[in-house]
């Protein structure tokens, strides 16, 4: 009668390019894989680490046929120790191992995908956000509220009609963040009753990187992410037409990220105090900043990056 040695047999679903890793130790290793191939088992990444040790692969399948070949054959001879599972295919085997999990992670990603197209909260930001009261209007006017979906919102479209709705805007941007509706709006630089109708051009009056730009008449001469510098003109007074070229005038906004450099001395070394201080020379809110600092002499120098949004709007 043979010995229950209390090992359970392990049922292993048969998927390709799934490997049991093994450390087997022993004394003439080469015998053991000789034998090992004989019975039938493909042996896979052999790798001899010291002289009674070695790391193999087998298929997942052929897990127990290679214990019981250690066991019938041998007498359990070598020392067969299990390291791991893997292969292309071990996501797949983990998964119908494990029904529960693999249950759960379809319902996560089924409903991780429909929740996603779902407008929880709206955010607003920018100077226009003042007018935050008179934005959330106007959305919900046009049937845009809270779980509203995102895929039945033209976000581009809805940038146009928030900035025409109301005057005191000069540049409106949406999009998505998470499930949150963000709306960057900026005041206009001057009052609509005094643009003239007769700009020939848009000219930047700051040196930095187009963020966006809105041309309701007029060709732009730049685009979204390039440089620009101060005194250059982003749209000028034309369109082509069937190859001619018609004067109009310039009807356009243009934001445009900006940064202005700070130098501060301090005798203590307190970044958050260096950046204030840079802040209130500056005598505007900046949207962000860097820092690099040098030390000499016992006092701490700061040269402080602070960046700005300047929104350019003629017409």
């Amino acid at each position: 009668m043979r010995k229950n040695n209390g090992r359970k047999k392990r049922i292993n679903p048969k998927i390709k390019d799934v490997y049991a890793y093994f450390e087997v130790k022993g004394v003439n290793l080469d015998r053991f894989i000789e034998s090992v191939r004989r019975h039938g088992v493909t042996l896979f990444n052999i790798k001899k680490t010291e002289s009674r040790r070695l790391i193999l692969a087998v298929n997942l399948s052929d897990t127990e046929k290679l214990f019981a070949i250690n066991r019938n054959v041998w007498y359990n001879t070598y020392k067969i120790r299990r390291i791991k599972i893997g292969g292309r295919n071990y996501p797949l085997y983990f998964l119908m191992k494990n029904v529960g999990i693999a249950v759960g992670v379809i319902l996560f990603l089924t409903v991780s995908a429909v929740s996603d197209d779902f407008i929880y909260s709206f955010s607003f930001t920018g100077s226009g956000s003042e007018y935050h009261k008179e934005i959330t209007a106007f959305l919900s006017e046009n049937g845009i509220k809270e779980f509203s979906r995102f895929s039945s919102i033209d976000l581009k479209a809805l940038e146009d009609s928030i900035l025409s709705s109301n005057d005191k805007l000069s540049f409106v941007s949406c999009y998505k963040s998470g499930n949150r509706l963000i709306i960057d709006s900026a005041l206009s630089q001057k009052n609509t009753e005094r643009l003239s109708g007769r700009e020939t051009e848009l000219k930047s009056d700051v040196s930095g990187v187009i963020e966006s730009i809105k041309v309701y008449r007029g060709t732009a001469l730049k685009n979204v992410g390039d440089e620009t510098l101060a005194g250059e003109i982003l749209v000028a007074g034309y369109v082509d037409v069937k190859d001619v070229r018609v004067e109009v005038n310039v009807i356009a906004t243009a934001t445009i990220k900006y940064s202005e450099k700070y130098d501060v001395e301090l005798i203590e070394d307190n970044e958050g105090v260096a950046v204030s201080v840079a802040e209130e020379i500056a005598d505007k809110t900046p949207i962000g900043y860097t820092v690099s600092k040098s030390e000499s002499g016992g006092k701490f120098f700061y040269t402080i990056e602070l960046f700005f949004t300047r929104v350019i709007t003629v017409g």
